[in-house]
């Protein structure tokens, strides 16, 4: 759906180029620090295999973050491209708004719990990788001690701390961006609850419709 940002909340329009910078990020943190990691170990095998490693996880979570971003901007268009709907139907045909809320709302529902889902999954998924990552590069500093001894047991372990480090800057910059769509669930509830609104007044004037249909018919019958 190809809707105008500047129909968009500020807040909304602010997310948006917000979570885009957010999205190139890791990738972009790691990637420095894989060529950083390179440079401090001397070209060394296990130094470039490090490297690579975060590396590939960074451009992985930028990846990740730029999906979920994607997704997160294409439900809350659709979802204040439907308030509008509601908006301009509201003032001329109050009898539409029982039928768009009843078609809508299941919608949001299932678009708001889907996003949720994923977002949980996809960190879970993506902890976990960084856990068998930094897994990977203990045991290839344990093998290089061991192969090197220790006159390059120093120079190793400053590198993995390099490493550690530049891991850490990625994971932060994910939880940035993690709290950021917290915030955009947090916007989309309330329009949820702005439609449980207009559902309940949808009913409301439904019945009215309905009672003086009813009178109107009294009145013609016993005319």
């Amino acid at each position: 759906m190809n809707i105008d940002d500047r129909n968009l909340p500020l807040f909304t329009r602010m997310y948006f180029r917000h979570s885009v910078v957010s999205a190139l990020i890791p990738a972009a943190i790691g990637l420095v620090a894989a060529i950083l990691l390179i440079q401090g170990s001397n070209g060394t095998a296990s130094g470039v295999y490090a490297a690579a490693l975060i590396a590939l996880t960074a451009v992985a979570a930028g990846i990740w973050s730029g999906v979920q971003h994607k997704k997160m901007q294409r439900a809350l268009t659709e979802h204040h491209a439907v308030i509008d709907d509601v908006r301009q139907v509201t003032s001329p045909g109050s009898q539409h708004i029982e039928s768009l809320c009843l078609q809508t709302f299941p919608v949001w529902r299932r678009q708001v719990e889907t996003v949720r889902n994923q977002t949980e999954e996809s960190v879970t998924e993506l902890t976990v990788r960084f856990a068998e990552l930094v897994q990977r590069l203990q045991t290839t500093m344990d093998a290089s001690r061991r192969t090197a001894g220790d006159d390059s047991q120093d120079s190793i372990v400053a590198t993995f701390s390099g490493a550690e480090t530049a891991l850490q800057s990625v994971i932060g910059c994910l939880r940035a961006t993690q709290n950021g769509r917290a915030q955009m669930l947090d916007q989309v509830r309330i329009l949820t609850n702005y439609t449980e609104e207009l559902q309940s007044m949808s009913s409301e004037v439904a019945a009215i419709a309905a009672q003086t249909n009813l009178l109107a018919l009294n009145a013609a019958i016993e005319a």
